[in-house]
């Protein structure tokens, strides 16, 4: 009974701290009722991308130095053919390892376009899989517009 009286507290630690990982994790994930595009046959570690939008909209990613190296600062930016549509932010995760989220704010530069700044983390995994979904905010809600890349340790 005494040992039970020992153990009795570190398992409810236990219970909530998992609780609370996934329920943290679950948030961070974003809104489910976020429309998600993916668009086709375009790779951003070797080119610009396009997405198009349900309104015919056309949004145009870019991601620069090309190819995109690993712990090196990388350019976003991000232009809209459209009206009403403002992105939010880029949100690159790890699709072959977790790598945690890599979230860059875009901000309007005054001429059409949102530019952000980030860098990428260095993986055990020589080749790397990375998703990157753009959030946009328009007029009927969010969308978010998801690309795939992969990356190449040295």
């Amino acid at each position: 009974m005494a040992r039970m009286k020992k153990i009795l507290p570190v398992v409810l630690f236990l219970i909530l701290a998992a609780m609370g990982y996934f329920l943290a994790r679950h948030l961070a994930g974003g809104d489910a009722s976020i429309e998600q595009l993916a668009p086709e046959g375009c790779d951003l570690a070797a080119q610009s991308c396009e997405g198009i939008l349900g309104d015919g909209s056309v949004v145009q990613l870019a991601v620069q130095p090309r190819p995109i190296e690993l712990m090196k600062p990388l350019k976003v930016e991000v232009q809209v053919e459209g009206t009403g549509w403002t992105p939010l932010r880029l949100d690159i995760t790890g699709l072959n390892m977790e790598m945690g989220l890599n979230r860059t704010s875009l901000n309007p530069d005054g001429r059409g376009r949102w530019r952000g700044e980030t860098i990428l983390p260095i993986c055990s995994q020589r080749r790397m899989h990375w998703q990157a979904a753009l959030l946009l905010q328009g007029p009927e809600g969010a969308v978010q517009l998801l690309y795939e890349f992969h990356t190449q340790r040295p």
